[in-house]
């Protein structure tokens, strides 16, 4: 399975539509739901409320987890942040994990050596498989392997934000054999939900009116259209899913792949694929 639950909206509202943050007791069944749907991954982080705890107390020692490194608010070194990765450690009640990102790119640039350090001490202690980044951006992958060449990235990709998709970037991560994690893939709710309008994006609407169409024409919901548009890219390795509800979960993976033609939006807009200025 290609498939990895995230649990950034255990604490954050990340879906558009979203008023109330998720209760404790759905937050627990969507864990419940995920091992009983056989996921393998989970992508966690000491800054997701107590997602880390959650995950600790209720996915079986065989699954894979990926954690990150908390975000900084002051300089730092590496011993602190292996410190951090301890904490993380204790609360997921494991001795080694699959993974661990660190969590900001622009936190990584601020402390590049200490987290060079704390990176080269990860692996030398055996604490993860691998270690990486989360990226905004493709473009920033290419000054980062000026000085790091990370084992996986996590990036934003869905049918609206194909950055991605750049050939240059796609011959990089294959040169170098770096796994692609994409996350985003339902565009903050955008490309599932009709009804969802931002008003300051109403330029586009024109283009989210077209892919709903193209989804009802082509009799397939739209969860199913981002999911099977996504696996087509053999390029990336592991899809990250986030749900708000044990209900959402079960529709978002029962889904049969398609072979159809996908639209073919693939827009540039900075200000369009940028979700943090929406607001």
């Amino acid at each position: 399975m290609k498939f990895i639950l995230g649990t950034g909206n255990f604490k954050f509202k990340y879906q558009l539509k979203k008023k109330k943050k998720i209760k404790n007791i759905e937050k627990h069944n969507i864990i419940k739901k995920a091992n009983e749907l056989n996921f393998t991954f989970f992508d966690t982080s000491p800054d997701y409320g107590e997602a880390e705890s959650i995950i600790g107390k209720e996915v079986s020692k065989k699954k894979q987890i990926i954690t990150k490194t908390s975000k900084s608010i002051k300089k730092i070194n590496a011993e602190l942040i292996l410190q951090k990765v301890k904490n993380s450690f204790r609360r997921l009640r494991r001795e080694q994990v699959y993974g661990i990102l660190i969590h900001d790119l622009e936190d990584f640039n601020k402390n590049q050596n200490e987290y060079l350090k704390a990176v080269a001490l990860i692996k030398l202690r055996g604490l993860a498989v691998k270690t990486g980044i989360s990226l905004y951006t493709s473009n920033d992958l290419f000054k980062l392997i000026k000085i790091w060449t990370p084992d996986f990235i996590q990036l934003p990709y869905n049918i609206i934000d194909r950055r991605i998709e750049n050939l240059n970037f796609l011959k990089l991560i294959k040169k170098n054999k770096i796994d692609l994690h994409v996350r985003s893939i339902f565009f903050k709710g955008l490309l599932t939900n009709e009804n969802l309008k931002v008003k300051k994006l109403s330029k586009w609407n024109k283009i989210f009116t077209s892919w709903f169409k193209w989804c009802n024409k082509n009799n397939i919901s739209p969860y199913n259209a981002c999911i099977s548009f996504v696996l087509n890219n053999k390029q990336i390795n592991k899809i990250v899913l986030g749900t708000d509800s044990e209900y959402q979960l079960k529709q978002i993976i029962n889904f049969k792949k398609k072979k159809v033609k996908f639209p073919n939006f693939k827009l540039k807009n900075k200000f369009l694929l940028n979700p943090s200025l929406w607001s």
